[in-house]
């Protein structure tokens, strides 16, 4: 049950008023006769309204009385008098009442100015707890959130801002939003804030953007800011979130150092294995000179081969700048022309082509898929063209619609035999080019019209 309060010097009114009350179903909690007391008893007994009257004998008159009830109390109170000329209605507006009513009045008149009333101061709190409950999110929020008036200058200012920037919000509210940037970033975004008040638009809403900030001792640090702007009829506000963003920064600086330090060690280790390959490659070619039987140095140098073609691929990690992924394409032509150079292939008699994509495959797929291609290229130069025969040897590598490699080796040579199984065969090149295709989790496919093509997918 709501609770007013009666104020009127007239204990007739008083009387009259707290019997029709109390039949609404209201709880009249007091009756007042004079400003004074009906300040004193509004403290007393905080009701959730007041009923005034305007003359009074004393010192505070029903007016003076509301005034000193809203600042303080924060009660509703709607003036109930015989008084309506201008002077009192007037004075009766500074205290933003919430009704006024001329007696005589009609009870359906008096019900429902005091039912809209206690509606409204509800509203009014529930409102109030929804501000102060956003109020005290923006005051305690780490980042510094900042708004700004028509003018563009700053009209609230958070805890955060004030840890960010060292200003109070006394010292900062009525600045202009730009006085927080450096000096060489002030003018700018300054005419771009004015534009936004001008025009209503500009390239830096809902943007966010790097900037030095400026703290209140001079000193400058890296700050990431965000601002957005709101229209209230004809007026632009402004709302800003800046972060201090020093400890990004010197984090992105030690992850950068790191980085480079790692990228540092895979070159070292790159280098490395290469030269190290470089040592077995040259020791295998010390040992075929004092190899007589043709069967054992062929061995050798087809070992060789896949020694060069696996050394070839650390020289260009070795090569390559904070990344560890081959250009496969440039790593294929580099392959086929140290494999045509290894053979002595005279190139009038035997080209090669390739039709190959922009494609970089990371270090664990680059080493089997180059020594598939060395074993195919080699087969090819040495069983598909005897006695000097012309043709050509192709290479192709593409990336179908389900995102596989497509590799195809081909070339327009005699032909793979007919009689013999490349799944089960005895040729040591050809079960590595099956296991690798294995390791790749790939399918191979041999198609002997026209030559010999091998298609591989992985």
């Amino acid at each position: 049950m709501e609770r007013i309060m009666v104020v009127d010097d007239e204990a007739s009114i008083t009387t009259y008023l707290e019997e029709c009350l109390e039949f609404m179903g209201y709880n009249v909690v007091g009756r007042a006769s004079s400003g004074e007391s009906a300040v004193d008893m509004a403290k007393q007994f905080r009701p959730d309204l007041i009923l005034m009257d305007i003359v009074m004998p004393g010192k505070l008159d029903g007016i003076d009385a509301s005034g000193i009830i809203k600042d303080e109390l924060d009660i509703p109170v709607i003036f109930l008098t015989a008084y309506a000329d201008n002077d009192f209605i007037k004075r009766a507006k500074n205290t933003a009442p919430y009704g006024y009513i001329v007696k005589p009045f009609q009870e359906a008149e008096l019900k429902a100015t005091i039912e809209i009333t206690l509606s409204k101061k509800e509203e009014e709190r529930r409102w109030r707890e929804e501000e102060e409950k956003y109020r005290f999110l923006l005051e305690n929020i780490s980042e510094g959130i900042i708004a700004g008036d028509s003018r563009g200058r700053v009209i609230f200012w958070n805890r955060g801002a004030e840890a960010i920037f060292g200003y109070s919000a006394d010292e900062a509210v009525g600045k202009p939003l730009t006085f927080v940037m450096s000096e060489e970033f002030r003018r700018g975004y300054q005419r771009r804030i004015n534009r936004v008040i001008s025009a209503g638009k500009s390239e830096i809403i809902g943007r966010r953007f790097e900037v030095f900030g400026l703290r209140k001792d001079g000193s400058k640090f890296p700050m990431e800011l965000s601002i957005n702007s709101w229209k209230m009829g004809e007026d632009v506000f402004f709302s800003c979130v800046a972060c201090d963003i020093t400890k990004r920064r010197e984090a992105d600086k030690k992850v950068k150092a790191s980085l480079k330090e790692k990228e540092l060690l895979l070159k070292e280790v790159h280098h490395r294995i290469k030269n190290n390959l470089a040592v077995i490659y040259s020791l295998l070619n010390l040992q075929s000179k004092y190899i007589k039987d043709k069967q054992a140095l062929r061995m050798i140098k087809e070992s060789k081969d896949r020694i060069r073609s696996i050394a070839l691929i650390h020289d260009d990690l070795h090569l390559l700048k904070g990344r560890e992924r081959i250009d496969f394409a440039n790593y294929i032509r580099n392959l086929v022309a140290r494999l045509f150079h290894s053979y002595g292939v005279d190139t009038n008699l035997i080209r090669y082509k390739l039709d190959v994509d922009d494609i970089f495959l990371d270090i664990k797929t680059a080493v089997p898929c180059g020594i598939i291609i060395s074993e195919l290229v080699s087969n090819s130069l040495k069983y598909a063209f005897p006695r000097r025969k012309k043709g050509e040897i192709c290479i192709d590598l593409h990336k179908d619609k389900q995102n596989r490699f497509i590799l195809v080796v081909s070339d327009n040579g005699v032909g793979f035999p007919k009689d013999l199984d490349f799944l089960n065969t005895e040729s040591l090149g050809l079960q590595i080019v099956t296991d690798l295709v294995e390791q790749l989790k790939g399918t191979i496919e041999l198609d002997r019209r026209g030559g010999t093509k091998f298609k591989i997918s992985f």
